[in-house]
């Protein structure tokens, strides 16, 4: 089989319109554009190639090393995209077979589709009428939004952010989402799959097995929760219409909705009575008076001898306060509060504010969620609100995975 080394435009250019015998064509140089991909023949784009703009009808067999295309769009299609490539910007009718190993595709948008996305690969952005077939292994979707659609999240995949009129129709496995807000839609959580915050008027459909939802907020509805779900916390004016089977679910607000509490649910209710319909196994308890002792008892699993991990949910352009703007939560450092006020009696102010789980940051502020370390004696806990404490001191450690 012939093989030629493309190292400029000019010599692509140059190429036939077909060629008599299968010919492998590897590009290695800078490059304008692909616009036509000769019959006959592989085209491959590796090494530190760069491409502007790959469109009309070109065909890439694979994009691989650390290659650059800047632009795929029209109706080009990219079979592989692996190793540490990077396509800035899939557009059009433009389809990506498969992206793996850490491959890096920044945005994905129009009625682009990318068929797969597995191993350590991220995709950035998935907006318009975007296609995700399927998201898997530990590959990473940072945003979804507009009218995107991803079929499937399975594995230890993570989406970061769900938002506008985007809908996930299955996650599963391991899988993990951080936010899902808006109009969002996820038509199915299962296996052991996370849902860390679910607010707006984001709609989930089915929650089953022994999958969790962190924290459901605001407007909020899940159709169903059954098997062995568990929903952490449920408050707002948020809506399940169903729950059966052996779930449990942990209600926070009075105007919280449960339309139907069937076989074997638990529904607890702490510090509050919305109106439900009967049932053997709702749980009323009075508002929890808390301290640091039982702070820590309740959260022993983030402890670690004298330190306990808590979550900080920050600015995701600047990786500051939400609040001030001014404080800044930058990797490895040490950050401390300006204004430290030690009064247990005090809920807000006087301190860095930070949550025990993911989750719940997302209900102060939807940001970024960092993981920070933070010393036994450097925060101090509101008695009657665990669902942040304030701190002192604390050690930024990095991005929530």
């Amino acid at each position: 089989m012939k093989e030629i080394i493309i190292k400029t435009q000019k010599q692509l250019d140059e190429l036939p319109e077909r060629f008599k015998k299968t010919t492998v064509i590897t590009i290695k140089g800078d490059l304008t554009e692909i616009s036509r991909t000769p019959e006959n023949c592989i085209l491959f784009v590796s090494d530190s190639a760069t491409i502007k703009s790959v469109s009309d009808s070109a065909i890439i067999e694979s994009v691989s090393d650390s290659a650059t295309i800047k632009s795929v769009s029209d109706s080009a299609t990219i079979k592989s995209v692996y190793n540490s490539a990077t396509i800035k910007s899939v557009s059009d009718s433009a389809t990506i077979e498969s992206v793996f190993d850490s491959a890096t595709i920044k945005s994905v948008y129009n009625s682009a589709t990318i068929k797969s996305v597995s191993g350590s690969a991220t995709i950035k952005s998935v907006s318009d009428s975007a296609i995700i077939e399927s998201v898997y292994n530990s590959a990473t979707i940072k945003f979804v939004y507009d009218s995107a659609i991803i079929e499937s999240v399975s594995g230890s995949a993570i989406i970061e952010s769900v938002y506008n009129s985007a809908t996930i129709k299955s996650v599963s496995d391991s899988a993990i989402i951080k936010s899902v807000s808006d109009s969002a839609i996820i038509v199915s959580v299962s296996g052991s799959a996370i849902i860390v915050s679910v607010s707006d008027s984001a709609i989930i459909e089915s929650v089953y097995n022994s999958a969790t939802i962190e924290s459901v907020s605001d407007s909020a509805t899940i159709k169903s929760v059954s098997g062995s779900a568990i929903i952490e916390s449920v408050s707002g004016s948020a809506t399940i219409e169903s729950v059966s089977g052996n779930p449990v679910v942990r209600v926070y607000s009075p105007y919280v909705n449960i339309k139907k509490i069937l076989q074997e649910s638990v529904v607890i209710c702490q510090g509050c009575k919305p109106k439900l319909p009967k049932h053997k196994n709702i749980i009323y308890t009075k508002k929890a008076s808390y301290n640091k002792k039982t702070f820590l008892d309740i959260y022993s699993g983030n402890v670690k001898k004298e330190k306990i991990t808590l979550y900080k949910s920050v600015n995701p352009e600047t990786e500051k306060d939400f609040w001030s703007g001014t404080i800044h939560y930058k990797d490895g450092t040490t950050v401390i509060a300006p204004d430290w006020d030690n009064n247990k009696g005090r809920e807000c102010g006087g301190g860095l504010h930070l949550s025990p789980m993911p989750g719940l940051t997302q209900l102060f502020n939807k940001g970024k969620i960092k993981v920070c370390e933070v010393n036994k004696k450097d925060f101090v806990v509101y008695p009657f609100n665990i669902k942040k404490v304030r701190c002192r001191k604390v050690k930024v450690i990095g991005d929530y995975k």
